[in-house]
């Protein structure tokens, strides 16, 4: 049941194998590639919770701290996810 499949792409045979465990953490292109995301999510949540936390428990000086530092995760997220231009 559990036999390997293989793939042919681009001439370069992959070979699949549904028992085998592959860890994406430690690859460098899919580490790449999820740090955007990641860091655009931490920096929706962080503008998110300014938003919706009542006037009376922040001040003009914290609301205004965290919508930078929300916004300072997105941008460092678009940057990140700019190509290099090294191809």
């Amino acid at each position: 049941m559990n036999t390997p499949v293989e793939i042919t792409k681009n001439s370069t045979k992959i070979t699949e194998n549904p028992t085998e465990i592959t860890n994406h953490f430690t690859n460098p292109e899919y580490i790449r590639a999820i740090t955007p995301l990641i860091m655009t999510f931490v920096g929706c949540v962080i503008g998110g919770m300014v938003i919706i936390t009542p006037n009376e428990k922040l001040v003009d000086t914290q609301r205004a701290a965290g919508m930078g530092l929300a916004g300072t995760a997105i941008t460092g997220a678009a940057g990140l996810a700019q190509s290099n231009g090294k191809h």
